[in-house]
Protein backbone atom coordinates (compact mmCIF):
# COMPACT_ATOMS: atom_id res chain seq x y z
CA UNK A 1 0.00 0.00 0.00
CA UNK A 2 1.33 3.44 -0.91
CA UNK A 3 1.95 6.17 1.65
CA UNK A 4 1.28 9.88 1.93
CA UNK A 5 4.02 11.55 -0.14
CA UNK A 6 4.69 14.05 2.65
CA UNK A 7 5.46 11.19 5.06
CA UNK A 8 7.88 9.69 2.53
CA UNK A 9 9.41 13.15 1.90
CA UNK A 10 9.93 13.64 5.63
CA UNK A 11 11.75 10.31 5.71
CA UNK A 12 13.94 11.33 2.74
CA UNK A 13 14.88 14.44 4.73
CA UNK A 14 15.58 12.36 7.82
CA UNK A 15 17.79 10.01 5.80
CA UNK A 16 19.75 12.89 4.27
CA UNK A 17 20.24 14.47 7.71
CA UNK A 18 21.53 11.13 8.99
CA UNK A 19 24.03 11.21 6.11
CA UNK A 20 25.07 14.72 7.18
CA UNK A 21 23.53 16.39 4.13
CA UNK A 22 21.22 19.34 3.71
CA UNK A 23 18.42 19.07 1.17
CA UNK A 24 16.81 21.60 -1.14
CA UNK A 25 13.36 21.30 -2.67
CA UNK A 26 14.86 20.18 -6.00
CA UNK A 27 16.93 17.45 -4.34
CA UNK A 28 13.97 16.32 -2.24
CA UNK A 29 11.66 16.13 -5.25
CA UNK A 30 14.12 14.14 -7.36
CA UNK A 31 15.07 11.73 -4.56
CA UNK A 32 11.40 11.15 -3.75
CA UNK A 33 10.60 10.63 -7.43
CA UNK A 34 13.49 8.18 -7.97
CA UNK A 35 12.47 6.31 -4.82
CA UNK A 36 8.92 6.08 -6.18
CA UNK A 37 10.11 5.09 -9.65
CA UNK A 38 12.47 2.38 -8.43
CA UNK A 39 9.88 1.02 -5.98
CA UNK A 40 7.27 0.88 -8.73
CA UNK A 41 9.64 -0.88 -11.13
CA UNK A 42 10.78 -3.38 -8.49
CA UNK A 43 7.45 -4.19 -6.86
CA UNK A 44 4.85 -2.98 -9.38
CA UNK A 45 3.36 -1.07 -6.44
CA UNK A 46 3.55 2.71 -5.99
CA UNK A 47 5.60 4.06 -3.10
CA UNK A 48 3.52 7.21 -2.61
CA UNK A 49 -0.07 8.28 -3.17
CA UNK A 50 -1.02 10.77 -5.84
CA UNK A 51 1.09 11.64 -8.83
CA UNK A 52 4.16 13.51 -9.97
CA UNK A 53 4.01 16.26 -12.58
CA UNK A 54 6.55 17.14 -15.28
CA UNK A 55 7.86 20.55 -14.24
CA UNK A 56 10.77 22.47 -15.73
CA UNK A 57 13.37 20.89 -13.46
CA UNK A 58 11.93 17.38 -13.52
CA UNK A 59 9.26 15.44 -11.68
CA UNK A 60 7.54 17.23 -8.81
CA UNK A 61 4.90 15.94 -6.43
CA UNK A 62 2.52 18.91 -5.90
CA UNK A 63 1.64 17.94 -2.31
CA UNK A 64 5.31 17.84 -1.35
CA UNK A 65 6.03 21.06 -3.23
CA UNK A 66 3.27 22.86 -1.34
CA UNK A 67 4.59 21.57 1.98
CA UNK A 68 8.11 22.89 1.41
CA UNK A 69 7.71 25.87 -0.95
CA UNK A 70 8.46 28.34 1.85
CA UNK A 71 12.10 27.20 1.71
CA UNK A 72 12.40 28.13 -1.98
CA UNK A 73 15.91 27.12 -3.13
CA UNK A 74 17.39 27.04 0.37
CA UNK A 75 18.02 23.94 2.49
CA UNK A 76 14.82 22.63 4.06
CA UNK A 77 14.77 23.12 7.82
CA UNK A 78 11.50 21.52 8.79
CA UNK A 79 9.08 18.72 8.12
CA UNK A 80 5.82 18.52 6.23
CA UNK A 81 2.78 18.72 8.47
CA UNK A 82 -0.90 18.03 8.03
CA UNK A 83 -3.42 20.83 8.27
CA UNK A 84 -6.97 20.43 9.50
CA UNK A 85 -9.22 21.78 6.73
CA UNK A 86 -11.65 23.35 9.19
CA UNK A 87 -9.48 24.67 12.00
CA UNK A 88 -6.33 25.27 9.89
CA UNK A 89 -4.30 23.85 12.79
CA UNK A 90 -1.12 22.07 11.71
CA UNK A 91 0.02 18.87 13.40
CA UNK A 92 2.91 16.51 12.83
CA UNK A 93 2.47 13.69 10.35
CA UNK A 94 3.12 10.17 11.55
CA UNK A 95 6.60 8.81 10.94
CA UNK A 96 7.03 6.24 8.17
CA UNK A 97 6.77 2.85 9.86
CA UNK A 98 6.75 0.39 6.94
CA UNK A 99 10.07 -1.46 7.19
CA UNK A 100 10.15 -2.40 3.51
CA UNK A 101 9.55 1.20 2.41
CA UNK A 102 12.05 2.54 4.94
CA UNK A 103 14.77 0.19 3.67
CA UNK A 104 13.88 1.06 0.07
CA UNK A 105 14.07 4.83 0.58
CA UNK A 106 17.32 4.54 2.53
CA UNK A 107 18.84 2.49 -0.30
CA UNK A 108 17.82 4.92 -3.05
CA UNK A 109 18.66 8.08 -1.12
CA UNK A 110 22.03 6.73 0.01
CA UNK A 111 22.99 5.70 -3.51
CA UNK A 112 21.81 8.87 -5.26
CA UNK A 113 22.87 11.42 -2.64
CA UNK A 114 26.35 11.52 -4.14
CA UNK A 115 24.91 13.44 -7.09
CA UNK A 116 24.32 17.16 -7.23
CA UNK A 117 20.90 18.70 -7.71
CA UNK A 118 21.88 19.42 -11.32
CA UNK A 119 22.87 15.80 -11.94
CA UNK A 120 19.60 14.58 -10.41
CA UNK A 121 17.68 16.96 -12.71
CA UNK A 122 19.65 15.67 -15.70
CA UNK A 123 18.86 12.10 -14.68
CA UNK A 124 15.16 12.91 -14.47
CA UNK A 125 15.24 14.46 -17.96
CA UNK A 126 16.59 11.35 -19.70
CA UNK A 127 15.46 11.12 -23.32
CA UNK A 128 12.70 8.54 -23.56
CA UNK A 129 12.17 8.50 -19.79
CA UNK A 130 8.88 9.24 -18.04
CA UNK A 131 9.44 13.01 -17.66
CA UNK A 132 10.60 13.34 -21.27
CA UNK A 133 7.68 11.25 -22.50
CA UNK A 134 5.12 13.49 -20.77
CA UNK A 135 6.79 16.69 -22.01
CA UNK A 136 6.98 15.35 -25.58
CA UNK A 137 3.31 14.26 -25.45
CA UNK A 138 2.32 17.72 -24.26
CA UNK A 139 3.94 19.19 -27.35
CA UNK A 140 1.62 17.07 -29.51
CA UNK A 141 -1.60 16.86 -27.48
CA UNK A 142 -3.28 18.29 -24.42
CA UNK A 143 -1.61 16.99 -21.26
CA UNK A 144 -3.79 17.51 -18.23
CA UNK A 145 -1.55 18.69 -15.42
CA UNK A 146 1.53 17.19 -17.09
CA UNK A 147 1.05 14.14 -14.87
CA UNK A 148 3.69 11.44 -14.75
CA UNK A 149 1.41 8.57 -13.87
CA UNK A 150 2.53 5.17 -12.66
CA UNK A 151 1.48 3.78 -16.06
CA UNK A 152 3.80 6.27 -17.79
CA UNK A 153 6.67 5.22 -15.52
CA UNK A 154 6.03 1.53 -16.18
CA UNK A 155 5.62 1.99 -19.94
CA UNK A 156 8.89 3.95 -20.14
CA UNK A 157 10.84 1.62 -17.86
CA UNK A 158 13.43 0.83 -20.55
CA UNK A 159 14.45 4.50 -20.43
CA UNK A 160 14.23 4.82 -16.71
CA UNK A 161 17.31 5.30 -14.52
CA UNK A 162 18.93 2.26 -16.16
CA UNK A 163 19.32 4.04 -19.48
CA UNK A 164 20.78 7.29 -18.22
CA UNK A 165 24.23 8.20 -19.40
CA UNK A 166 27.18 8.84 -17.15
CA UNK A 167 27.93 7.78 -13.62
CA UNK A 168 24.33 7.28 -12.44
CA UNK A 169 23.66 4.52 -14.99
CA UNK A 170 25.68 1.83 -13.22
CA UNK A 171 24.15 2.70 -9.87
CA UNK A 172 20.67 2.69 -11.34
CA UNK A 173 21.19 -0.66 -13.04
CA UNK A 174 22.33 -2.25 -9.81
CA UNK A 175 19.53 -0.60 -7.84
CA UNK A 176 16.68 -1.55 -10.16
CA UNK A 177 17.68 -5.01 -11.34
CA UNK A 178 19.38 -6.48 -8.29
CA UNK A 179 17.17 -9.29 -6.99
CA UNK A 180 17.18 -8.00 -3.43
CA UNK A 181 18.92 -4.64 -3.12
CA UNK A 182 17.39 -3.95 0.25
CA UNK A 183 18.37 -7.16 1.95
CA UNK A 184 22.09 -7.08 1.25
CA UNK A 185 24.45 -6.59 4.18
Amino acid sequence: MSVDPRIAANFVLETREFLGLTTTQIELQKLLYFSHEAHLLQTRQPLVNGFFEAWKYGPVHPDVYNSFKVFKGKPIKGRAKKRDLFTKVETDLVRLNDTEKIRHIVEVVTRLSRFTAGELVALSHAKGGPWHSVVESANLTVALGMRITDDVILSNRAHSMLMREGRPAAIAEEMIYDESPLTRN
